[in-house]
Parts: structure tokens; sequence; C-alpha cells
């Protein structure tokens, strides 16, 4: 998905929100300056700005001039650790809803979906996680069936799973979809990336969240999606070897859009320009196919 003209005032503020949590963090007291010096250099991005990359290529800019002018590399890191921390106080609620549902794959991918709110790269600077879990109640579904019942069919005869993360927090909410795919006989493979940016889940932030060490695997990106030429020789290989793709989020999303294979987008669509690309309302809980969607006929061959 290329970067809109929308995206550029969410970018803008991406890099005011992040550079306020950067100097909670550091402790510096040239706020403003801090910020002025901050906005400035991403001021200066926009007339270069190129609009045919995708939108978390262009935000990933944003963050290196904040980490660089504030000396913080990760600002939420203590956010995320207090909305896993929040989440995993109602996981057992979580999983008690999923094992006492009619139709336990249903619920556990709702809850999947909702957790996607849990996302400080949109227009939030704080996430209230109880209010996450209230919209598994009173949210906007749009849950293409044609596309639940692909998934169904996929996932029955699928061998190899690839779950792409999100959000640190939104980990909490994915482990009952997970769980319930690993105990019907399926490998799967939890992916988050390999370095702190926005609010997304690394290695650490899976770990805290409750994933096993061993299913745990890192893209090898700098940046909040999947763009595969920037990624790892050993995720690219899981990728092109998972029978089914689980891809949660907007950054995801943006950035795979175009991938063919056998990719599901599970996520909260909460700007214009993703909104649009999915035909659903602003604020809609989406679970879609892939516009690309292809299933694996064959093995694929690894990677050389």
């Amino acid at each position: 998905m290329r970067t809109k003209l929308d995206c550029i005032p969410c970018i803008m503020n991406q890099a005011l929100r992040a550079g306020r949590a950067a100097l909670n963090v550091s402790g510096i007291e040239e706020r403003e300056h801090t910020l002025r010096a901050i906005m400035n250099r991403v001021a200066m991005l926009i007339p270069g700005m190129d609009l045919s990359k995708t939108p978390p290529e262009v935000a990933s800019e944003v963050y290196e001039i904040v980490s660089k002018l504030t000396g913080v590399k990760d600002p939420y890191e203590r956010v995320k650790m207090n909305h896993i921390d929040k989440a995993l106080e109602i996981y057992p609620k979580l999983k008690e809803i999923v094992q006492s549902s009619e139709d336990k794959l249903l619920m556990a991918l709702k809850i999947a979906i909702i957790g996607n709110a849990i996302d400080l790269g949109s227009l939030a600077d704080e996430i209230e996680v109880l209010e996450v879990f209230n919209e598994l109640f009173r949210g906007k579904w749009m849950l293409d069936e044609e596309a639940l019942k692909l998934f169904r069919e996929v996932l029955e005869s699928a061998e190899k799973v690839l779950y792409i993360a999100d959000n640190a927090g939104e980990t909490v909410f994915d482990r009952p979809l997970f769980e319930l795919i690993v105990e019907n006989g399926k490998k799967v493979k939890y992916a988050v990336r390999s370095y702190s940016i926005v609010n997304d889940a690394t290695r650490e932030d899976a770990l805290r969240s409750g994933f096993p060490e061993e299913v745990i695997i890192e893209t090898g990106s700098k940046y909040a999606g999947v763009l595969l030429e920037d990624c790892s020789q050993k995720f690219r290989r899981a990728f092109k070897n998972a029978d089914l793709i689980i891809a949660k989020g907007q950054g995801n999303f943006e950035t795979l859009s175009h991938e063919r294979g056998p990719i599901f987008f599970l996520l909260k669509a909460k700007c214009r320009p993703v909104a649009t690309a999915l035909n659903v309302p602003i604020g809609s809980l989406v679970f879609k196919a892939s516009p690309n969607f292809t299933r694996r006929e064959v093995p694929m061959n690894t990677l050389s």
C-alpha cells in the first residue's frame, strides 16, 4: 500500500508524540526546544517524501530522527510493559471466553482482532486495555464471511502457520488464537520485530506476554511492517514455506497487501487510507483475505 497524503499529518503527529514519550524517558529539560528540533527535521522530509513507499517505510525515518535527537531508542518501552502486564491480568478471562464459545475459532479470531486497538502509531497517546476488551461486545465488526470460510479450509489442511504480530500488549490478545491453532496440531511460528519501532512487539515483548522462546521468530527488519526485501533470510524462508499466514495490524497490511500468498489480515482500521483500501468504515474490526491470496499448492523451495 502506497503512502497517501492523509499519512503526512499522521506522520507529523507520530513524531510529536514519540518525541514527548522519549523526553519523558530521557528527562531532557529543554522539552520544547528538542520537540521543535524534531518537528523541524521531520518537516524537512515532506517535500522529498516518496509517496510510492509504504507508510512504515516513510515513518521509519521519523523514528530515527526522534532517537537521534533524544538519545532514546525505545520511547515506548515502559508503556509496552504496562500494556502487556494489564493484558495478562485479563488473559484468563480471554481464554475462558474462547473455551466456553460454541465457535472457539471465531471467538479467538475476534479477540485477536480487538487487540489491534493497542496501537500507539495511530492517534492515541495511551491505551486503556480494559476498553480494548470491551470492543469484543460493542465493536464495528466487518468480518468477511467468505474469508472466514476460506480461512477454516486452509487451516484444516495447513501444517505450517506463520503468525505475524503487531503491537506489544496486543500480543496477549493473540495468545488464545495462537494456542488454539497449536492445540490442533499445527506448527506455528510467532513473528516479531527485530528492533524497537513505535510500540511494535519485539522478542522480549513476546516472551513477557507468555510465548515460548522456541516459537518466536524475528523479521530481521527495522520497519513497523513486513517488507520482505528487508527481512532476514530465515524469516523469508518461513514466509515462503507457510501454508497459512496470519498478519496482524495496519503496518503489516500496508506492507503485505500486494504480496502473493495464503495471507489473512486481522486489524482495526484506524485511519482513512487503510479503511478506504479495505472498503470499510474507519474504526471497523476487520478480517479479510489478502487481495492477492494464493494457496501453497506445492512445497516451496527453501531460499539459497
